[in-house]
């Protein structure tokens, strides 16, 4: 330990006062010759003690027994003091300070006092200044060693409750150098958002216009990992994308998390469709039917084979039986793997086969499409004379064959 004292030396008891250093002092009662007695040089009637000569630099606060700190060398030291012996045993980081800190210099009737005795030290407070201003208490030892405040007893018992962040569910399962990340535990640390201390994992996505970032508790809590969100239907129906039909049955990651490899993302880029969907009509279809919302012009959210579609909006209106064919019956092939939506034939036999007679089939092509639509839209009955000619050149069991296809697009001409 490092020791400093005040002075050189303590004053030469003397019965002359020469300096500031001198002490007058009255004559010894055992020198009977007065005249001896008042010569400054006579050793008579002095004693072995220390203090026969010299002042009491301690004012009597300690032993009278300099000897048993200081040597006759130098008073400057107390190399024989050890601290070990006295109440207070220095350990760790206190074999370090000062002498000067903990034992401090006064003034005593106008000289140099340093004080050695009576100094508390039943507390850490009564020479520390306490960090946590009385928040936790005056047992510092209970969470502090003296090898260094910054370092934390093993199994301490400091009790977070009593600060303003009372640590709750997962929070208790972090260790403290986690969260104090400086090392230095008397140092606040923000904590009024989860982002103060954790990554935003959203990297923004629920970042409002004016900037502020929604914080973590809305959506997930303490006492569930992080995996878990409080989020449920009811809150999603007042956000800007309501679930209706049969989105109400989609789960959570099929919109916001389609494959492993990737986090979570809560901002899509559209609300439209194809956003989430496939656009299996891609360059099949006219605007607006093929734009990107397209799909609400045929399709609705109950279910996706559920079409209603008003074809009159188009120059090809369904009348008579064509409306009620279905639309896979014009528009896709057999096997699904084709499918034409615009540029289509109005001619008859792009959608019915042609199983006409000869006679027919040597007929100009445009002619023959001419006959077929205009036989298709004839009610049932009796023909006009005016299409007497037409008829005469089919016969019933060659063009309205019960196998002929497509079956629903086929309307039956009667004859007489």
């Amino acid at each position: 330990m490092k020791r400093r004292l005040n002075t050189t030396g303590p004053a030469i008891r003397s019965r002359e006062s020469t300096g500031a250093s001198r002490v007058a002092i009255a004559i010894p009662p055992n020198i009977a010759d007065k005249e001896i007695a008042k010569r400054s040089e006579t050793f008579i009637g002095l004693q072995e003690a220390c203090l026969t000569c010299h002042a009491d630099q301690h004012w009597g606060t300690l032993a009278e027994d300099c000897a048993s700190c200081h040597s006759f060398d130098t008073f400057e030291g107390a190399e024989y003091f050890d601290h070990g012996q006295t109440p207070f045993q220095l350990e760790g980081k206190h074999t370090e300070v000062d002498y000067i800190e903990c034992h401090r210099e006064t003034q005593r009737n106008g000289q140099a006092f340093q004080e050695f005795a009576g100094v508390a030290f039943a507390n850490c407070t009564d020479c520390h200044e306490d960090e946590h201003d009385g928040h936790f208490g005056i047992a510092c030892t209970d969470c502090h060693s003296v090898n260094g405040w910054s370092q934390l007893r093993a199994g301490n018992r400091f009790d977070h409750g009593l600060t303003h962040f009372p640590l709750e569910g997962q929070h208790q399962q972090v260790s403290c150098a986690d969260s104090h990340t400086s090392g230095d535990y008397s140092q606040p640390i923000p904590f009024d958002n989860c982002t103060d201390c954790h990554e935003d994992y959203h990297e923004g996505d629920f970042t409002s216009i004016e900037g502020l970032v929604t914080d973590c508790d809305q959506c997930h809590d303490l006492h569930h990992e992080f995996s878990f969100s409080s989020f449920g239907l009811s809150d999603h129906q007042e956000s800007d994308y309501p679930h209706e039909g049969a989105h109400l049955a989609t789960p959570c990651f099929a919109c916001h998390k389609p494959s492993e490899e990737q986090r979570w993302d809560f901002t899509l880029e559209s609300e439209s469709c194809v956003a989430c969907h496939d656009n299996i009509h891609e360059g099949y279809m006219d605007e607006p039917f093929g734009s990107m919302n397209g799909c609400t012009e045929c399709h609705n959210n109950d279910t996706w084979t559920s079409i209603t579609f008003d074809h009159s909006r188009t120059d090809w209106p369904l009348e008579g039986v064509h409306g009620s064919a279905d639309c896979r019956a014009c528009h896709f092939s057999e096997d699904w793997d084709t499918q034409q939506f615009k540029g289509r034939d109005k001619a008859c036999i792009e959608c019915h086969s042609d199983e006409s007679p000869t006679e027919l089939n040597s007929t100009p092509p445009k002619v023959r499409a001419i006959a077929l639509d205009a036989m298709l839209l004839l009610p049932t009955g009796p023909l006009p004379n005016s299409i007497t000619t037409v008829r005469s050149s089919f016969s019933k069991a060659d063009t309205h064959r019960s196998n002929a296809t497509p079956a629903t697009s086929r309307r039956r001409i009667a004859t007489s």
